[in-house]
């Protein structure tokens, strides 16, 4: 029975706190390639400060866990299309368009345009919440199938609460590391979120912290 609570638990504070952010983009600059795809999965933890929940420690932040599933596809060698969903309905699809070198440099640069929400039968009074996502991504790959990643991203919040909405701008990214293996891709990071307005009423517009792992699989690679 305290399993199954906490497994309760732990899924109400993700559909409160995680619908609100953007999915973590622990990747490197390269694409897919044409025609190819490819479909990973990701496991997160996520702290958020926000001293006024109950559920905040003594310092005011709160910890919990978020699992994604992803899907690309090359629309070019140089542009891929992505689509990704969480454990609680939270949606993201964007675009990924290589500006430097190609998928055998050893320095790659893109860039991203990306929109996600957080679908009306999870939130609790039915109303979305969209962002809209503008990533660069940079990685420095090493020819023995490891590579480094830093990806800056800034975000645009809109949140819809019974009629009214409220607006914040988000800074931050991700930074961290992958290996590829034949056809699979491991990969993990960390990365930090912040508001442009700081708010302490608003779970939304906190300052959030991720930490993940994955794996991609590559058809076609």
């Amino acid at each position: 029975m305290k399993f199954l609570q906490s497994l309760l638990i732990i899924a109400a504070m993700s559909a409160v706190l995680t619908g609100c952010f953007p999915f973590a983009q622990f990747e490197s600059a390269r694409t897919v390639g044409h025609h190819n795809a490819a479909i990973g999965l990701t496991a997160l933890g996520y702290v958020l400060y926000d001293p006024s929940s109950e559920l905040a420690n003594s310092s005011g932040y709160i910890a919990f866990p978020s699992v994604e599933l992803r899907g690309d596809y090359g629309l070019s060698d140089k542009t891929d299309v992505r689509f990704m969903a969480n454990m609680i309905g939270f949606v993201q699809a964007d675009v990924k368009h290589m500006l430097v070198g190609d998928r055998q440099s050893k320095f790659s640069m893109s860039s991203g345009l990306g929109l996600s929400t957080w679908l009306p039968a999870f939130t609790n009074k039915g109303d979305p919440n969209v962002m809209i996502h503008l990533p660069i991504y940079m990685s420095w790959h090493y020819g023995n199938g490891m590579y480094t990643f830093i990806n800056p991203k800034a975000s645009y919040l809109q949140v819809f609460d019974g009629g009214s909405m409220k607006g914040n701008p988000f800074f931050g990214g991700t930074i961290g590391l992958g290996y590829y293996a034949n056809n699979f891709e491991l990969f993990g990071g960390l990365g930090p979120t912040f508001p442009f307005i700081k708010s302490v009423e608003d779970a939304e517009f906190a300052s959030l912290y991720q930490l993940g792992v994955g794996l991609r699989y590559h058809i076609g690679k």
